[in-house]
């Protein structure tokens, strides 16, 4: 989706004479997004990204009829690839989590095969691979991040 986003905002200021400020605010819409949200799934960024993208693409077209028939297919690509892409579903769905449990032997972090098990165990999840984040050896709490099918 960023990929036809940009590509369509590039084909279409290449139609357009502008000023260096315009230019400098285009580029600050797009950077400024990024860092100004809160943090969000990039998927939701991503759609903040497209609605931002189509908006600068209709906004950059000169009102002739001409110009419109363009305008209509590019915003009916955009909108199809986000269709698309939305329906698409990969066939291996792996989720990610951080899972933030209680441990009483420590000594279970030293064998990934045994964190796997006991992380099975309290979450009843296909759980394939765990990365260790925090220890918090005061409250016997163990920070992870799990990744399941």
């Amino acid at each position: 989706m960023m990929a036809a986003i940009i590509f369509f905002v590039a084909s279409s200021l290449s139609q357009v004479k502008m000023e260096f400020g315009f230019a400098m605010g285009l580029f600050a819409i797009f950077s400024i997004t990024r860092f100004r949200t809160p943090p969000i799934d990039a998927k939701e960024m991503t759609y903040l990204f497209t609605a931002i993208g189509i908006s600068v693409i209709n906004a950059l077209v000169d009102y002739k009829m001409s110009d419109w028939h363009g305008l209509l297919v590019t915003n009916f690509i955009i909108l199809m690839l986000a269709f698309g892409m939305e329906k698409y579903k990969p066939r291996k769905n792996v989720a990610k989590k951080q899972l933030t449990f209680t441990l009483l032997n420590f000594q279970i972090l030293n064998d990934k095969k045994l964190l796997s098990e006991e992380v099975k165990k309290q979450t009843n999840l296909n759980v394939f691979k765990v990365e260790v984040l925090r220890i918090n050896a005061t409250k016997n709490e163990v920070t992870v991040w799990i990744f399941y099918k």
